[in-house]
């Protein structure tokens, strides 16, 4: 599964808001908190990026919407990736 997700960073310009939305997943699951953490993170992030990169993350199957607005990381094992040293 790591290597799945490896896989799916390739080619991507923008692997660092990939890895933080995951990360930010580990410790937050609804969207006003995991835009927050991104933030923090990265610095301000256009709502229609993030938008477009978690439901790119939604239709590979690493997260899921369990209700509106809610959000979870799929996997357990990818709850233990350290996704700063991706």
């Amino acid at each position: 599964m790591i290597d799945e997700f490896r896989h799916f960073l390739e080619g991507k310009s923008n692997k660092r808001l990939y890895t933080t939305i995951m990360s930010v997943l580990k410790v937050v699951n609804t969207w006003k908190d995991i835009k927050r953490g991104v933030e923090i993170k990265l610095g301000n992030v256009d709502d229609k990026e993030l938008s477009l990169a978690s439901e790119s993350l939604l239709n590979n199957n690493f997260i899921e919407k369990r209700k509106e607005g809610v959000y979870e990381i799929v996997y357990p094992i990818l709850r233990e990736i350290d996704y700063d040293k991706l």
